[in-house]
């Protein structure tokens, strides 16, 4: 991506350039910086589960706690004179843990111990969620650009965050004032955070020491179908996964980001980097930015 002339260029992978007045990354982490954005925000694996309650057993209200880690509780119409309550929480860093059955089992206690009238359990899953030093998104001109801008960092409120940047970015491009330009600002730079901004960031440094470290499995003759794990047949470490016929697919466990040690993901059933929050499928396609390469192939061990 390049601006000049008082235009910008974006060079696509299948080898277009798409040339225009602004160019607007609005993705869930940032596919065009490298560094300086994901430094200021982390990613964190989150926790949902949807229950059956007869309609008009709980008021429709926004609900949460301030455990840490925290939960929280919303509420849509279902079917059949039924709604459906959705609790959520339990996150934790992206990478740190692979314990879903524990967690929704929390999920679960805590929200039957308050909602006495809570019917059987429906559904179940879990996501990823952004989250900034301060907990306000990134959202106006990048630091050191006139025509690109970004809108990142929801902090598990993507729809508050997405109206903000409806608001807020035509009003950068077009010159307007804003008054909240400065506290969406992607450069700023939060005081109160620093010592979060230091914690956040240890998390990579912990990672690539993982690199020393022996693998998950003495041998991948040990993976079990539908099982993925990190083994070390050499000097390198290799990203494992044997599908439920049998073959086993074998990558490379760095991130194509910036090369930190992956994690597997049993719930997801798919590669998690703790750093920055890259997400690839056990054939190695990436599923999440920041990465937007796939995992390296590597000689197979067996």
């Amino acid at each position: 991506m390049n601006e000049k002339d008082g235009r910008v260029e974006l060079k696509l992978e299948s080898g277009h350039t798409v040339t225009a007045g602004h160019a607007v990354i609005a993705t869930n982490s940032p596919i065009h910086d490298l560094v300086a954005l994901h430094t200021k925000q982390a990613p964190y694996r989150t926790y949902a589960m949807g229950f059956e309650i007869e309609t008009g057993k709980l008021d429709d209200a926004l609900y949460w706690d301030t455990q840490d880690p925290y939960h929280y509780v919303r509420l849509t119409s279902g079917e059949d004179g039924k709604d459906i309550v959705i609790v959520g929480g339990e996150d934790h860093k992206t990478g740190e843990a692979d314990d879903a059955d524990a967690r929704f089992a929390a999920l679960t206690s805590w929200a039957k111990t308050l909602i006495p009238d809570l019917g059987p359990e429906r559904y179940r899953w879990s996501g990823q969620v952004m989250d900034t030093l301060d907990y306000c998104g990134f959202i106006g001109r990048e630091a050191g650009s006139k025509r690109v801008l970004v809108s990142t960092g929801d902090s598990g409120q993507g729809i508050t965050h997405g109206v903000v940047a409806s608001l807020l970015i035509p009003d950068l491009i077009l010159g307007r004032e804003n008054e909240f330009a400065a506290v969406y600002d992607p450069d700023r730079k939060p005081i109160k955070a620093a010592s979060t901004y230091v914690s956040e960031n240890i998390t990579a440094v912990k990672n690539f020491a993982e690199y020393l470290a022996p693998g998950e499995l003495s041998s991948i003759d040990e993976l079990k179908p539908g099982q993925g794990a990190i083994v070390r047949p050499g000097i390198s470490k290799i990203a494992a996964y044997r599908t439920e016929k049998g073959e086993v697919i074998e990558k490379s466990a760095a991130c194509t980001h910036l090369g930190c040690h992956l994690h597997w993901n049993s719930f997801e059933e798919c590669w998690d980097c703790p750093c920055h929050g890259s997400h690839f499928a056990p054939d190695g396609s990436v599923l999440n930015a920041p990465a937007i390469g796939p995992l390296a192939d590597v000689e197979a061990s067996s």
